[in-house]
């Protein structure tokens, strides 16, 4: 019986592992839309800082699987800023995060689909 168990899972499991070129894709757009927040959130600083922001989830544990659906991430807002939101009821936080994203021109946050690099 196990002869034939073990190939089958062995198949399942690679057909669950993200490929190299999904996690690059999926790293490049993280580090874009942090390079996007960075320059809008920091203007005074010329030079892009990558520990601005923390690829956290499955990406971020390094256990990403097929199909390839989002990418979590935490950005670093200046203090200034996070007071702001901090003060923004918990409901409205949320919607708060997806307007900022947008009015800075970052769309399609929550897909994480291969594409071409931009």
């Amino acid at each position: 019986m196990w002869n034939y168990v073990i190939p089958h899972f062995n198949q399942f499991l690679s057909d669950l592992q993200l490929e190299p070129k999904h996690r690059a894709d999926a790293e490049g757009k993280a580090e874009r839309i942090a390079k996007s927040l960075f320059a809008k959130y920091y203007p005074n600083q010329l030079v892009f800082d990558p520990n601005c922001y923390l690829e956290v989830g499955s990406y971020g544990k390094g256990n990403a699987t097929q199909p390839c659906t989002d990418l979590d991430m935490f950005f670093i807002l200046p203090d200034e800023v996070c007071g702001r939101i901090t003060r923004v009821p918990a409901f409205h936080k949320g919607l708060c995060c997806g307007t900022i994203l947008r009015r800075n021109g970052i769309t399609g946050i929550n897909q994480v689909p291969f594409t071409a690099a931009v």
